[in-house]
């Protein structure tokens, strides 16, 4: 039988951490010389053994039987070394190969073969057969399947009704938000029509009291007083008939005040934006005798601000808003940032350029 190649390790020297040089080392097993192989790079078993063949070594499979070329060329005395030597290769090939004469034996001996037995004879396999089931254990499970059939078609059936329940819900929400819009521009119209009826309400002139209705001055006395006789007679009549219109007409001034102030009362009402939830119009009406006593003038601009417990109007140097209206008995002015504001009766405080009304009774519905 083949034997085990020869190994040999290198000895490695480094360089800057790097492998750099590989050094193959042997020694005499006789005289203890030794010799070195180097290299700059891994270098096969069988390289290494041919450059110590050829430099005359004899390399045994271990190193204590390696030999160098002055041992070799070294004569015997006796033949005594080169019988121990004989022995030491015979024992080395006995350890390793065996003893030829047995070996040879063994491998040409005749074998002895055994009669052949026969084999026991196989037994036939039955069937297995499938256990019975008792009556009730069939009844019961046949009433299982019943029941899991009935089950089935039940749990079908909740689909099914499922289905339809989605489809319903899917139609009202869609009817739903087709009426919102619906609904929104009701209100917007509605909410616009009641702005407009107020505003006509509040517009609508209040007429005086019969009692102030001055029958006009007839001019044909004073002419029939001028023809008939000097002119100088005549001139008293047309001065008292001047200072009697005058006066009437300073009577029926101070009765139209009155009727003003009587007939339209400081009213504040809030109306909500159909649009926005959160925001409120804001009319005021103030009598046409409390805007002129305020020192109020049509072409002025004013600003309005609610501060929770009185409404204060005052002319504006910049900003403001314009009076929605200016009639013979009332003024109307409109806000949209004073919030929810409904006042009755308020009580008012004027100066000049400016008003304020103190909340005296609030309406129920704030």
């Amino acid at each position: 039988m083949p034997g085990i190649a020869r190994q040999f390790e290198p000895q490695i020297t480094r360089s800057g951490g790097a492998p750099s040089k590989y050094r193959f080392v042997v020694r005499c097993s006789d005289c203890a010389s030794t010799d070195a192989y180097e290299a700059s790079k891994p270098t096969s078993n069988e390289t290494v053994k041919s450059y110590f063949d050829e430099r005359g070594w004899l390399l045994g499979r271990e190193r204590s039987y390696d030999l160098c070329p002055a041992c070799l060329a070294r004569p015997r005395r006796d033949g005594k070394a080169d019988d121990g030597r004989r022995r030491a290769t015979a024992d080395i090939l006995a350890r390793h190969l065996g003893k030829p004469e047995a070996l040879a034996a063994e491998v040409f001996r005749p074998k002895d073969t055994a009669p052949p037995q026969p084999s026991p004879p196989r037994i036939a396999q039955q069937p297995k057969s499938t256990p019975s089931l008792s009556p009730e254990v069939e009844e019961t499970l046949a009433g299982m399947a019943a029941d899991l059939k009935g089950l089935r078609a039940a749990v079908e059936l909740m689909a099914d009704q499922v289905c339809k329940l989605v489809v319903l819900g899917g139609q009202q929400l869609e009817a739903v938000a087709r009426l919102a819009p619906a609904l929104l521009q009701s209100a917007e119209g509605l909410s616009g029509s009641l702005r407009q009826v107020a505003n006509a309400v509040q517009l609508i002139p209040h007429p005086s009291p019969a009692g102030d209705v001055q029958p006009p001055p007839d001019p044909s006395s004073g002419v029939d007083e001028m023809r008939g006789g000097d002119p100088e007679p005549a001139a008293a009549p047309v001065a008292e008939v001047q200072s009697s219109s005058g006066q009437a007409r300073g009577e029926r001034t101070a009765k139209e005040r009155t009727a003003r102030s009587t007939a339209a009362p400081v009213v504040v009402r809030s109306i909500a934006d159909a649009k926005r939830s959160d925001r409120y119009y804001t009319s005021i009406r103030l009598p046409r005798d409390l805007w002129d006593r305020s020192g109020f003038g049509p072409d002025d601009r004013l600003l309005l601000d609610w501060s929770g417990k009185a409404l204060t109007i005052e002319r504006a140097t910049e900003g403001g808003v314009k009076p929605k209206s200016i009639g013979d008995t009332s003024v109307v002015l409109q806000s949209w940032k004073l919030g929810n504001l409904n006042l009755d009766q308020p009580k008012t405080a004027g100066a000049d350029g400016s008003l304020r009304l103190t909340a005296g009774r609030r309406s129920p519905e704030t």
